[in-house]
């Protein structure tokens, strides 16, 4: 019930440093780079567990001190590897309201329909379970159509600004080239004048 509650309280916070904000330069964190200290610190952390279930295994008497070792485990921290780093991208492309809710509402019904044909996973209630699933399925579709509807707007404002901008330096580059031209005329008229005199 602990990990429940924790998974709870905190699984919905994971993606927020995905949107950091972009640097100086105005680029955003790498996601592969992002990803690898990711990965170092689940290793990290993980190296306490390790010791402690080799401890575990010895004091008991195992013969085996890895006995506890599955390589499903290693395929599951690579699939999660993976999934983190789509995770990052697409939160960073499409904001961090719209991509989870994507990823973890095809996540459910993927995992549903695996655990049904390739586990033979019994289901108890199908109406309940394909009312659920559908509810998912439109919940996660409405969330789409609101974000891309804000992110329309955005887009929006942002390329309003850009135009301002443009133009600014449009106006600002002419009048440099006035203030040019004009001074070039001074001069030339000052170059005639003396000479004439």
């Amino acid at each position: 019930w602990i990990a429940v509650f924790g998974a709870l309280s905190m699984f919905g916070s994971v993606g927020i440093m995905f949107k950091e904000p972009p640097d100086s330069s105005g680029s955003r964190p790498d996601p592969v780079l992002f990803q690898a200290f990711n990965a170092l610190g689940i290793f990290v952390i993980g190296v306490p567990m390790i010791v402690y279930e080799i401890q575990q295994q010895l004091l008991s008497g195992g013969s085996n001190p890895f006995e506890w070792f599955d390589w499903l485990g290693v395929i599951g921290a690579v699939d999660i590897i993976i999934v983190s780093f789509w995770a990052n991208l697409s939160t960073q492309l499409i904001g961090y309201a719209m991509a989870p809710a994507i990823l973890n509402g095809v996540g459910m019904v993927t995992s549903f329909i695996i655990g049904k044909l390739y586990f033979r996973e019994e289901i108890n209630n199908p109406i309940g379970a394909t009312n659920s699933l559908l509810i998912l399925v439109a919940g996660v579709g409405l969330l789409a159509i609101t974000n891309l509807q804000s992110l329309y707007v955005h887009q929006e404002i942002a390329a309003k600004e850009r135009r301002q901008t443009e133009k600014y330096k449009l106006s600002s580059r002419n009048s440099n080239l006035d203030s040019n031209l004009s001074s070039n005329s001074n001069s030339n008229s000052n170059s005639n004048s003396s000479s004439n005199s």
